[in-house]
């Protein structure tokens, strides 16, 4: 999905990516997948590598992330890029229709996530990329049965569920393109 994303943005600077707790290559079962931890984590994996000042990519929650960590430390983000974010997850921004169908569909998760049928993931799938070719969905499912177990996934969509970092707006003071 990010593939020609990273392979363009490494074309001609420094580029340095990792996997959030509990998924792709880090460790799974964590026991703390807080927000206060998630940004313990960029603050750690930038200390490993050395860097002064770079421009924060954030795509998805990680938007939230990055600004939480824009914020903290202002020394050493120059800009930020924030891609497909939100400021409030699903439970924090209250609406009580999308917290029913998001309660539902994190049900479907934890149940449907690692079992044989993908109708689950192809319907989670669709979320994220409305008008999936055939391709599209072979490629999520595979991903996500790979990256991610079952349980994890419903934990970390409940801990995403309740971010809210719209009181540190105001205190951007970096140049932020934000892409939706």
């Amino acid at each position: 999905m990010w593939r020609h994303w990273m392979r363009e943005l490494s074309r001609h600077n420094r580029l340095v990516r990792y996997d959030e707790r509990c998924n792709g290559l880090s460790q799974r079962q964590v026991v703390d997948i807080s927000f206060e931890t998630m940004v313990s984590d960029l603050e750690r994996v930038v200390e490993a590598t050395g860097l002064d000042r770079f421009t924060l990519l954030g795509l998805s929650q990680s938007c939230a992330v990055s600004i939480a960590y824009a914020i903290r430390h202002p020394e050493k983000v120059s800009g930020m890029i924030l891609y497909g974010g939100y400021v409030k997850g699903w439970r924090a921004r209250g609406d009580a229709g999308e917290i029913a169908t998001r309660e539902a569909v994190a049900t479907l998760m934890r149940e449907s996530w690692g079992k044989p049928n993908p109708m689950f993931r192809q319907a989670f799938c669709s979320m994220f990329i409305p008008g999936a070719t055939h391709e599209h969905f072979a490629w999520m499912d595979d991903l996500m049965l790979r990256t991610v177990s079952p349980d994890d996934a419903w934990r970390l969509q409940s801990a995403f569920s309740v971010i809210d970092v719209s009181d540190l707006l105001e205190k951007v003071k970096v140049p932020t393109l934000v892409l939706h």
